[in-house]
């Protein structure tokens, strides 16, 4: 039987703030991002560029078997 995936978009504005300029420490995204992975999503891309918004800015799609 063929494997069944549902996908997530995900970006460096679902990552909490921190402090009052709203900033996203390292810590912060690793955080998430293993939230994310106890929920069963595994990120299969990501892309980190100069066109973003602020550094740190990322896009990724995950996925997690129905």
């Amino acid at each position: 039987m063929a494997r069944r995936w549902e996908y997530k978009l995900i970006n460096g504005e679902d990552v909490p703030s921190e402090g009052w300029l709203g900033l996203k420490s390292r810590e912060a995204v690793e955080a998430y991002l293993n939230q994310l992975g106890a929920e069963g999503w595994e990120i299969v891309g990501i892309d980190f560029t100069d066109s973003m918004p602020t550094p740190g800015s990322f896009q990724a799609l995950a996925r997690r078997e129905r």
